[in-house]
């Protein structure tokens, strides 16, 4: 279960991709052609059950991306529908790069012990000279961020709530692809969950048919976070991390300046619990949705005229945070 945070680039200005493949997805977005997202946990489980396992790359991605019309070319989202502007942006999968990111992310957190479990000394080894030589290199950040079974605050500060697109349709085959490979859990939700604390209405843990995204504009959600970071600096409430900000600034900085941000939900957007606290007015506590909220926050702490109005945001803040905390819960649930 993971949230995407993923930026859009101008197809003409990613560096990667020649003229012929430039104008091969351009094709496939003129003729309405969807690309669906690339199947990165079937590609994770090919690596990891190679002898020895290895890190995951963009190989096993194209591998299994299977033989569609977009067979052969380097494996990328494309923003559908396309922006009013008319201009085709994509956000390249960068699954190499991002799997380095993660591999040594989790040789910093996990005991060797875990580790040595999930993959040989030698390949993490390797991924972290990889990842070295990579950011000794001036390698730009990859595009997509992701987040395990919850989306973290800093992340909702760059949209807004009219930011958000239609409900679609997900997939039987995309939940599968992002959900845990056991049962999912159906057990109630915990006390203080998106559900409630623990009264009489609570609804069991399920997954439903739903993706919930927010698109912005570069400016759009560099502006917002720039404000975010501003109120950050002023409130002595460590709500919204002042570095956790200001790196999301950074990376948004690094990024062309028609590209579009993205805020996907993924497979989380599939547990009824959290859908039904995170729609504006829906749900029997009353809650708004964690963008709406967030956003409402942060502009009564912008022009907070008394200590009541700084108080009302924070509280604001802290309900988000606390229904988010509950939800991440459920990854360590047996």
């Amino acid at each position: 279960m993971a949230a995407f945070l993923r930026v859009y680039e101008p197809l003409d200005v990613l560096p990667d991709l020649s003229a012929t493949e430039r104008a091969q997805w351009r094709a496939l977005a003129s003729s309405g052609h969807d690309v669906p997202p690339i199947q990165e946990r079937a590609a994770a489980l090919r690596a990891a059950s190679a002898l020895p396992p290895r890190v995951v790359g963009d190989l096993d991605l194209v591998t299994c991306a299977g033989s569609g019309s977009s067979a052969g070319l380097p494996p990328l989202w494309l923003l559908t529908p396309t922006a009013p502007d008319g201009v085709v942006r994509a956000c390249p999968a960068e699954l190499s790069w991002r799997a380095l990111i993660a591999v040594e992310d989790l040789r910093l957190r996990a005991v060797p012990e875990l580790l040595d479990a999930v993959l040989p000394r030698a390949a993490v080894a390797d991924a972290s000279r990889e990842l070295a030589e990579r950011m000794a290199g001036g390698a730009r950040p990859p595009h997509v961020r992701h987040s395990n079974w919850y989306v973290p605050l800093t992340w909702f500060t760059a949209f807004q709530p009219d930011q958000r697109t239609a409900d679609q349709p997900m997939t039987e085959q995309a939940l599968a692809e992002q959900a845990p490979t056991d049962q999912a859990p159906t057990d109630q939700a915990p006390a203080g969950s998106p559900d409630g604390a623990g009264d009489s209405d609570d609804v069991p843990l399920r997954r439903v048919l739903t993706s919930v995204r927010y698109l912005a504009p570069m400016a759009d959600a560099r502006r917002c976070v720039a404000r975010a970071l501003a109120v950050a600096r002023r409130v002595a409430r460590p709500l919204l991390p002042e570095v956790e900000l200001e790196e999301l600034g950074r990376w948004l900085e690094e990024f062309h300046a028609r590209s579009v941000v993205e805020l996907d939900f993924g497979a989380i957007a599939g547990l009824s619990a959290l859908l039904r606290a995170d729609q504006s007015g829906v749900g029997s506590v009353g809650w708004v949705g964690s963008v709406e909220a967030v956003s409402t926050a942060i502009a009564q702490l912008r022009s907070a005229a008394s200590q009541r109005d700084v108080e009302a945001g924070i509280e604001q803040l802290e309900q988000v945070r606390a229904r988010w905390n509950a939800v991440r819960a459920f990854e360590r649930a047996s």
